[in-house]
């Protein structure tokens, strides 16, 4: 375990982001820039769009962040993500339904809340 731990390198702010090592940063003029820029603030403007359209895709996310959270401590992310998925499915959707009742109670007492202010 120490030994895995040891491989992991710290952060550094200037270091290039993941996956872009081999990127040429100069290779773009600044009217690109800003076009590219500019097609990534849409694409997450989009993104949200959908999420907020698509409330079991957040659920999911939801569930499976606490899944991964709660789970034994494991430096392999892709295999606890494979165990969460390969669980029966009823025991998803379950997990899921749970997850809808919970937030739907928590807007009630929140509205309930906000009726008595």
């Amino acid at each position: 375990m120490d030994q895995l731990l040891g491989n992991i390198r710290a952060f550094h702010p200037k270091e290039p982001a993941r996956g872009m090592l081999n990127y040429d940063i100069g290779a773009l003029s600044k009217r690109q820039k800003s076009n590219l820029n500019l097609r990534k603030t849409i694409e997450r403007g989009k993104n949200e769009i959908y999420l907020k359209t698509h409330p079991e895709i957040k659920g999911l996310i939801s569930i499976l962040l606490r899944y991964v959270l709660c789970s034994q401590f494991s430096m392999n992310i892709h295999e606890t993500i494979g165990e969460f998925f390969n669980r029966p499915r009823h025991q998803v959707v379950a997990d899921l339904l749970r997850y809808f009742l919970r937030t739907e109670q928590e807007l009630e007492n929140d509205s309930q809340t906000l009726l008595f202010e």
